[in-house]
Formats: C-alpha cells, sequence, structure tokens
C-alpha cells in the first residue's frame, strides 16, 4: 500500500511538473514596415510644387482670381473630408472606399458648376499631365 501511494505521488508531482512548464512562445510577426518620414523641407518643397502645379492648371483654365480662390475652397474641403474619413477607425475598408468615391465625385461636380465644363477640361487634363509627370519622375528615381 505504501508502495502504491509513493508511486501514485511520484506520478503526480511528475505531471504538475510537466503541466507547469510555459508554453512555448511564438515569435510575434514582423512589424509592418514605417512609412519613411519626411523631413519638414521636403513637405514644404512639395507643397509649393503642389500649388504651383495648381496655379498652373488653373492659369490653362483661364480661371478668374475669384474662380481660382472658390475651387481652392472646395478643394480645401474636400481634403478636409478625406482626412476625417482616414482617420475613422470604426468604418471598414469597403465603407471608406465608397465614402471617398462620393466625396470625389462631389468635389468634381462643384468644381464642373464652377468653372463650366469646357474649363473643366482644360483644368483636368493639365492636372492629369503634372501627375504623369510626377510618376515619370518617381520612376526614374
Amino acid at each position: 500500500m505504501k508502495k502504491l501511494i509513493i508511486t501514485s505521488l511520484g506520478i503526480i508531482c511528475f505531471a504538475a511538473m510537466a503541466l507547469a512548464q510555459p508554453p512555448v512562445a511564438k515569435p510575434a510577426p514582423p512589424a509592418p514596415p514605417e512609412k519613411p518620414q519626411m523631413s519638414k523641407e521636403k513637405r514644404m518643397e512639395m507643397k509649393a510644387k503642389e500649388e504651383a502645379n495648381m496655379n498652373e492648371a488653373f492659369k490653362a483654365a483661364e480661371l478668374s482670381e475669384d474662380e481660382m480662390t472658390k475651387a481652392r475652397e472646395i478643394m480645401t474641403e474636400s481634403n478636409k473630408k478625406m482626412r476625417e474619413l482616414r482617420s475613422n477607425e470604426k468604418m471598414t475598408e469597403e465603407e471608406k472606399s465608397t465614402a471617398k468615391k462620393e466625396i470625389s465625385d462631389d468635389k468634381t461636380e462643384k468644381l464642373k458648376a464652377l468653372m463650366g465644363a469646357e474649363k473643366y477640361k482644360l483644368y483636368s487634363e493639365t492636372r492629369k499631365k503634372q501627375k504623369a509627370a510626377m510618376e515619370e519622375k518617381k520612376a526614374a528615381e
């Protein structure tokens, strides 16, 4: 009887020690690569270039100063909505995509109403050329 109790106690102790081992930790997935942070000077340079491109597109469309001011207000409003949308964590990616399209369509509609079809077409073509030139420049780097 003594041998049975000692053997049982030994088995129980052995089992308890085996179960007390810490679980093997899985390695953490690698962190997503961070976007390289732009220097303040580089951001200012890019902002100035974007403003120059915008002015060039406005001049190509032959907009008046008043029309340029109103167009900038429309774009600023649209950009603000886009920033708010990007920071909204409650929406799914699909909902965000739909909302982005609505914001973009609304901006386009307002700009067309402000500029008129012909001026908007000139403006749009100039912006497309500028974006294509930027893409080529990025690809060359």
